[in-house]
């Protein structure tokens, strides 16, 4: 990767953050990136994986899914229904 593609990626996640909103989590070179939601479901193996992991959405895709990043940078396709907002850092913003 060149450096112009690495200041065009450190420009895309600092966008991203203005939009989502929320408590700063982590920063990522002189950008800002918030990971405001968790993913919620777990009824298989591969989902439990993913429960509760915080996650920022990349992309809106069609039939109501997303591509989201987690913490580590992992990125995945996920329902958006799979993912709940944090209200706090406390703990989830559900009761399940």
């Amino acid at each position: 990767m060149n450096a112009y593609n690495t200041e065009k990626r450190i420009n895309n996640l600092y966008t991203v953050n203005q939009l989502v909103g929320g408590q700063v989590q982590q920063t990522k070179g002189d950008a800002i990136v918030n990971y405001p939601y968790y993913y919620a479901w777990k009824n298989n193996p591969k989902r439990i994986t993913l429960y509760g992991r915080r996650c920022r959405v990349i992309a809106r895709l069609a039939m109501n899914s997303v591509i989201v990043e987690f913490e580590n940078g992992q990125q995945e396709c996920v329902s958006r229904n799979a993912l709940r907002k944090y209200k706090n850092d406390s703990g989830f913003s559900d009761a399940t």
